[in-house]
């Protein structure tokens, strides 16, 4: 088939298709995609970027909002699907079930996509058209109850609505039960009632006890209450246990029949409804809370930089004053124990995008683990009358990428978790398997379990049960370290019983990699000429008095304009610029000055470094980046590596010529 045949067979596609490249840049589109975006501000969409014309975003999509399946296919070179809300050629906003697939040569990609608006709604319909069916059965019971005028009237009447009301109950898409309120047993339930507890046909379950099948037992008097009082319930809310033990969740809704001790109505599995609210929610929440932990970590690393540096500067000019010295460097520990605060708070928020992974048997580090805690788990109960056993139950594990600090504190955390629970004894087990490429870690504890509505905020930040003496970051600090290494973690808990953590991660074929060494402390380097931008005060004197004691000439600017102008008179060799600065930012500062000089270093100090991959610095004229809160033999080296580059490049044209030819020309 030819190419022009190809392309009028997609043209007459219901769906969207695209030809993208990894650049995110449509090169292809059929009429069906360009009819739907034709009166957004472009009128031809080739050579715009996928995430504006579907979501007006200026950068690709990714978490929490969209994940993005170009993305995915990049990185897996395996074709990805996920569902997505776009904006139509009218701005509405339509649910997209959209696939891509890789081309051949890996430079472009297919993109397909289906508006399932119309299915989303139907659904919705197809709901709130069962429940009305129900009100109308609730009807039709009452009549048959209080109808007693004429018996052979009544006796047509009953036999009718039987015979109505038994096709309606053998056919309906929706659970009908009927069950006896004072000891609950089944009287009757449909197959799909039947099926939704893990069983072929409503006849297996008649007989049953229902109290068999609820997740909290008590759950059930609060029903029967309500139905004595009310005389009928409407969308009440049940969590429920399936004949295999795995959970989902309900609406019943039904009415009271005291003359027979039963009730009579209906559920709906809601399960996947509250599974998509609660990851909704969370999404919502994590974004509100990523970002205030941006701005307050922001302000936070620029008062510790200034704390560090200059209680290090104070250190180097005391000579033998060894009291003052050792208050210093408390000082110095503080500020850093402050930092290492900030780093937990944009961890359970999901800011820190860093990731400096190496290739990790997690079964060595549980084995370490195990040994490290035994004081805790061990000898502390010893000590206080009662046992702790462990039981560490290990099998062979595919390596998985990681950092070993960050799994070592949620292993730590949740062992630590299980000794809490356990005030009187128990056991914890700690086991690992591999299922489908995935290293998967299980760690469980006889504990006193947790009710269902602790269970569900387990991982919510500031969310604790022990008290004011816990912060209530340890298992959101958890949930995203896990999160950042791609895996998952769950928890199961039943009060009584006892609760267990599962943890699952990718596995990794990437060779083992070494660490990268530390930079050294008070690398020594050229003098030169520097221009240092920060609106910060007490930062800007920080950064002078350490870059002026190592022989560099300094200037400061309190801003990027300001900072803009000094450069345009000429003669510095690096410039050094915060992120987060009014009028112009960091970023708006970096490209300018790569316009006026390609070639001089631009490096940045800001306390947002570690959102920002190498890619995207690059793409934005900033050569190097420190992390706030910084420290003396930090900032040597930074500095030291920025002159370094600089002098690898060709030589610069100075501020005035026409550097953008001379770019142009090369």
């Amino acid at each position: 088939m030819k190419d022009d045949d190809l392309r009028l067979v997609a043209d007459n596609l219901p769906d969207e298709v695209m030809v993208i490249g990894k650049d995110y840049r449509i090169i292809w589109a059929n009429r069906k995609a360009r009819e739907t975006y034709v009166d957004l501000d472009h009128a031809d969409i080739r050579g715009q970027t996928c995430y504006w014309i579907s979501h007006r975003l200026t950068t690709p999509c990714q978490e929490p909002l969209h994940t993005c399946p170009l993305q995915m296919v990049i990185e897996n070179g395996q074709p990805y699907s996920v569902t997505h809300e776009h904006y139509g050629s009218d701005g509405e906003k339509v649910h997209m079930e959209i696939a891509v697939h890789p081309l051949p040569g890996g430079e472009s990609f297919l993109h397909i996509a289906r508006d399932v608006t119309e299915r989303t709604r139907q659904s919705k319909l197809q709901e709130d058209m069962w429940i009305e069916i129900i009100g109308q059965m609730e009807r039709i019971f009452a009549d048959l109850a209080n109808s007693q005028a004429n018996l052979d009237a009544y006796a047509r009447r009953l036999q009718e609505s039987e015979t109505r009301y038994r096709a309606l109950y053998e056919n309906a898409s929706v659970g009908l039960f009927r069950t006896r309120v004072s000891d609950g047993t089944i009287m009757l339930v449909n197959d799909d009632f039947a099926r939704l507890f893990g069983y072929e046909s409503g006849e297996e379950m008649v007989g049953h006890n229902i109290m068999r099948y609820y997740a909290e037992p008590a759950k059930r008097q609060e029903l029967t209450t309500m139905l004595r009082e009310r005389g009928e319930v409407r969308q009440f809310e049940l969590e429920m246990l399936r004949r295999d033990g795995s959970r989902f969740i309900i609406y019943v809704s039904g009415r009271y029949y005291p003359e027979n001790d039963c009730l009579e109505g209906a559920i709906i599995d809601i399960t996947q409804r509250r599974q998509m609210e609660k990851a909704l929610g969370e999404s919502e929440k994590l974004r509100a809370l990523g970002e205030m932990a941006s701005g307050v970590a922001h302000d936070f690393n620029n008062i510790l930089s200034a704390i560090i540096a200059n209680a290090q500067l104070l250190e180097e000019h005391l000579g033998d004053e060894a009291e003052l010295k050792r208050r210093l460097r408390l000082i110095q520990v503080a500020a850093k124990d402050g930092a290492e605060t900030i780093k937990r708070i944009q961890e359970f928020s999901r800011v820190r995008k860093d990731k400096n992974f190496v290739r990790l048997d997690l079964n060595e580090l549980v084995e370490q683990i195990v040994l490290i805690t035994s004081p805790r788990w061990k000898d502390q109960p010893q000590r206080l009358g009662h046992t702790i056993g462990l039981d560490a139950q290990i099998s062979p594990l595919p390596p998985v990428a990681g950092n070993a600090s960050e799994l070592k504190e949620v292993i730590t955390n949740i062992i630590f978790n299980a000794v809490d629970a356990m005030p009187a004894g128990g056991r914890i087990t700690v086991r690992t398997w591999e299922e489908g490429g995935l290293a998967c870690l299980a760690i469980s504890d006889t504990g006193r379990g947790m009710p269902t509505q602790v269970r569900r905020r387990v991982f919510d930040p500031f969310f604790t049960t022990k008290g004011v003496t816990n912060s209530g970051l340890g298992l959101s600090v958890s949930y995203g370290i896990v999160r950042r290494h791609d895996g998952q973690i769950e928890v199961e808990s039943q009060e009584g019983v006892g609760t267990t953590f599962y943890i699952r991660l990718p596995a990794t074929d990437a060779p083992q990699v070494e660490a990268p060494p530390e930079a050294a402390k008070g690398t020594a380097c050229q003098q030169a000429r520097i221009l240092i931008v920060d609106d910060e005060e007490m930062v800007l004197d920080a950064l002078s008095e350490v870059l002026g004691s190592e022989g560099h000439t300094v200037v400061t600017a309190s801003g990027g304009r300001e900072g803009l102008a000094k450069f345009g008179e000429g003669g510095f060799d690096l410039v050094l610029t915060d992120l987060g600065m009014p009028e112009m930012s960091g970023w708006e500062l970096a490209a300018a000055v790569k316009g006026l000089s390609p070639h001089t270093p631009v490096a940045m100090i800001t306390g947002w470094g570690a959102e920002f991959s190498s890619e995207q610095l690059a793409e934005r004229g900033v050569d190097l980046v420190l992390a706030k809160p910084f420290d003396c033999a930090q900032v040597t080296s930074l500095v030291s590596r920025a002159l370094e580059a600089g002098q690898q490049q060709p030589a610069q044209a100075a501020p005035g010529t026409d550097a953008g030819q001379q770019t142009a020309q090369a």
